[in-house]
């Protein structure tokens, strides 16, 4: 197998990470839908442009570069780069929606917790401090 295609392979799943994503988001989990789908979204760019560079090497190394057969091989190929780019996009953006969504949600979750101790004089306005236990 040439090294591209070997590489392309062993890449991580982009699908299995949209799935988690798909289940993360679902579950109200922003930070963890940010994560898989960004990770989807590298690992769908790189088959890109794994394909890409192997097309380009099969290009410049074409004994019969008119051949029928092959130049729609090739055209079919460069349709797969590019359907690979539009998706790696596509969960850029929606990383990129989760990451915004969890940081809203952090931020509302300050801000009732401010209003909370000024309610009621007790509490801490450290965000971090909830985080800690009595233990």
């Amino acid at each position: 197998l040439p090294t591209a295609l070997r590489q392309l392979i062993n890449m991580v799943d982009p699908f299995a990470l949209i799935t988690k994503g798909n289940a993360l988001e679902s579950a109200s989990n922003h930070w963890g839908a940010a994560y898989s789908y960004s990770g989807a979204s590298v690992a769908l760019r790189q088959r890109a442009d794994a394909i890409s560079s192997q097309l380009s090497s099969e290009i410049n190394h074409a004994s019969h570069p008119n051949d029928g057969t092959k130049q729609k091989a090739i055209e079919e190929r460069r349709k797969v780069v590019s359907l690979y780019r539009a998706q790696s996009l596509e969960y850029l953006y929606k990383a990129r929606f989760c990451l915004l969504s969890a940081l809203q949600f952090e931020n509302d979750q300050d801000r009732d917790r401010t209003v909370d101790v000024a309610k009621s004089g007790f509490g801490s306005l450290d965000p971090l401090c909830s985080m800690i236990t009595d233990e």
